[in-house]
């Protein structure tokens, strides 16, 4: 098993990662990816990988999110080495040209970057870019053509930060999340959105708390 915590990666890049084994006993695990020089972002969305009843790695599916410039997306697979209390991640395979291939807990990770609002711009017609909730968080969202849908979403005091992953049908998106850090508050649930053309959304339900109601496409 791999604890929570701050990874740094051989691609040069610090992974904020969570899990949660409270789920179908089989985990959520999730991470936010980012090398603010290489100018790339991404996020991680899946689950553990288990020999029996053991923790052996975890899998799913990762997207660059439009706090850089990359548009890559795939599918990745990890296994963890364990020497004593410390856990490495080693890459099983992906698919998708992700870098990362090695990574190790970071005990000194530098303060999270400033907040940007991204560095592309997209069709009017796709979620993806950068949205603004009414509590003021910003998600990084990204929908690829087959219409999922995968985010990070941080508020600018670093209160809350999560990772999303979810589909996109016509008007409605149904998504879910899992609480990372540097955030402090830990949750995860299932929620659904309601695309309000052109550039709003607002939610439907959600199976846990959640503090945003609204959101506005600024991207």
């Amino acid at each position: 098993m791999s604890s929570p915590g701050i990874y740094r990666g051989n691609d040069g890049g610090l992974y904020y990662f969570q899990s949660n084994f409270a789920v179908g006993g089989n985990g959520r695990c999730a991470w936010f990816g980012f090398n603010q020089n290489a100018g790339w972002a991404n996020v991680f969305f899946g689950s553990w990988t288990r020999d029996g009843q053991i923790i052996r790695g975890m899998e799913g599916r990762w997207c660059d999110v439009p706090w850089s410039n990359f548009l890559g997306s795939g599918e990745i697979a990890v296994d963890f080495q364990h020497l004593g209390r410390r856990t490495t991640w080693v890459r099983r395979s992906v698919t998708g040209g992700f870098g990362g291939s090695r990574w190790s807990p970071e005990s000194n990770a530098p303060s999270f970057p400033a907040l940007s609002r991204g560095k592309r711009d997209f069709e009017e017609s796709s979620l993806s870019g950068v949205w603004q909730t009414n509590t003021g968080a910003f998600y990084y969202l990204r929908e690829l053509p087959s219409g999922q849908v995968f985010w990070f979403a941080i508020r600018p005091d670093l209160a809350a930060t999560h990772v999303a992953m979810g589909n996109r049908r016509d008007n409605r998106v149904w998504a879910t999340w899992l609480d990372i850090p540097p955030g402090q508050v830990r949750s995860q649930g299932n929620l659904s959105l309601r695309l309000l053309p052109p550039n709003f959304m607002e939610i439907e339900s959600s199976s846990a708390s959640f503090g945003s109601s609204r959101w506005i496409k600024l991207s």
